[in-house]
C-alpha cells in the first residue's frame, strides 16, 4: 500500500501600498522603478487641472512587464511613464486625470494597458503634445470628456496634439467621447489602432455633445484608423460632429455611428468654413442610425465609402439632408 500526500499550494501577487511622497522618494536619478505591484494614493483634497503638487510631475516612472501600478487621486501632469506594465489611474476630482500643459509641453505613456477612471476628463492636452503607445487597451471612463485636446488659454499659440497607438480603444464619457476643440492654431488628434474602438457619449448638455467631435477653427483633423475591427461611436446628440472647417476621418472594417444625428456637419453659418467628415469601411459597411436625421450637412462635405459592403442609413426623419452653397454628400459602395 502506497500512501500519497497531496499538497495544495496557492500563489498570489502582493500589492504594496505607498503614499505619493514615499513613491517619489524611491526615485534614483529622477526615475522610479516599479518592479512589484503597487498602489500609490495621493490627496483627494489637492486635485487640480495640471497641478504639479500632489503629482508625479518631475519624476519618470518605469513599470516592469506584468506589474501593475495604480495611481489614486494623484495629479498625473505631464507624465513620463515607460515599461510594459498595467497602469490604473483613478481620479475623483473634477479636473483632468491625465493632463499635459505648456509648463512642460510634453507627456507620454508607454505601457501594456492603461485604464483611466475619472470624475472629470480622462486625457486632456492643454497645450503641448501627449503620446500614448500601448500593446493592448486604452480604457477610459470619464464624468467629463474622454479624450480632449483644447486651446491653451495662457499660451494660445501652443498647439495641443494627442497621438495614440493601441490595440483597442474604449471610451465611455458623460460629455464628448473624443473632442478636438476650437483654438487659434491648428491642432490634432491622431489615433491608430489594431482591433477597433467603442466610443460612447452618454448625456446631452445645452449645445449637445457627440461621441466624436471636432470644432477646431484652424482646420485641425481628428483621425481614427484601425487595421481591423470596427469603429463604433454612439452619442445622445450625435455620433460624429464637425464644424468650423475641421475634419473627421474614420477608417475601419465597419463604422457605426449612432445618435439623434448620426453624422452632423456644419460650417457654423460661415460658407468659407467647409467641414469634412469621411468614413471608410474597408471590409464591410458604414452604418448610420439616428433618431432624427442620419446625415445632416450644412455647407460641408460628407463622404461614406464602403469598399466591400453597403452604406446603411436608418433615420426617423431624413436619411440625408444637405443645405448651403458648399454642401455635398457622397455615398459609394463596391
Amino acid at each position: 500500500i502506497v500512501l500519497g500526500l497531496l499538497l495544495s499550494t496557492s500563489t498570489y501577487s502582493a500589492v504594496f501600498a505607498e503614499s505619493l511622497d514615499e513613491f517619489k522618494g524611491t526615485a534614483v536619478d529622477g526615475k522610479v522603478m516599479v518592479t512589484e505591484n503597487k498602489t500609490v494614493t495621493g490627496d483627494s483634497n489637492h486635485l487640480s487641472f495640471g497641478g504639479t503638487n500632489n503629482s508625479i510631475y518631475g519624476v519618470a516612472v518605469d513599470v516592469s512587464e506584468g506589474k501593475t501600478l495604480t495611481l489614486t487621486d494623484v495629479n498625473v501632469t505631464n507624465p513620463t511613464i515607460t515599461g510594459n506594465g498595467n497602469i490604473f489611474i483613478n481620479n475623483s476630482g473634477n479636473a483632468g486625470a491625465v493632463v499635459t500643459d505648456t509648463g512642460n509641453g510634453f507627456g507620454s505613456i508607454t505601457s501594456n494597458n492603461v485604464t483611466i477612471t475619472a470624475a472629470g476628463s480622462g486625457i486632456d492636452a492643454y497645450g503641448g503634445t501627449f503620446n500614448v503607445k500601448l500593446n493592448d487597451t486604452l480604457d477610459i471612463t470619464a464624468g467629463g470628456i474622454g479624450i480632449h485636446a483644447q486651446e491653451d488659454g495662457e499660451n494660445p499659440n501652443n498647439a495641443s496634439v494627442i497621438n495614440i497607438e493601441a490595440d483597442k480603444l474604449l471610451v465611455n464619457a458623460s460629455k464628448q467621447g473624443i473632442y478636438l476643440t476650437n483654438a487659434s492654431v491648428k491642432q490634432g488628434i491622431d489615433i491608430k489602432l489594431t482591433n477597433g474602438a467603442v466610443i460612447t457619449s452618454t448625456t446631452r448638455d445645452n449645445g449637445g455633445e457627440a461621441a466624436i467631435q471636432n470644432s477646431n477653427q484652424c482646420k485641425g483633423t481628428l483621425t481614427i484608423h484601425t487595421e481591423q475591427g470596427d469603429i463604433s461611436a454612439s452619442g445622445v446628440y450625435a455620433g460624429a460632429w464637425a464644424t468650423y472647417g475641421s475634419s473627421i476621418v474614420l477608417t475601419a472594417d465597419n463604422t457605426k455611428l449612432v445618435g439623434n444625428y448620426g453624422i452632423l456637419n456644419d460650417n457654423n453659418r460661415n460658407e468659407s468654413e467647409i467641414s469634412n467628415i469621411t468614413t471608410n469601411a474597408k471590409n464591410g459597411n458604414n452604418t448610420v442610425t439616428a433618431k432624427t436625421d442620419g446625415i445632416r450637412n450644412f455647407g460641408g462635405i460628407v463622404k461614406l465609402t464602403a469598399d466591400n459592403g453597403i452604406n446603411n442609413i436608418t433615420a426617423a426623419r431624413y436619411g440625408t439632408y444637405a443645405s448651403g452653397t458648399n454642401s455635398k454628400v457622397t455615398l459609394s459602395a463596391k
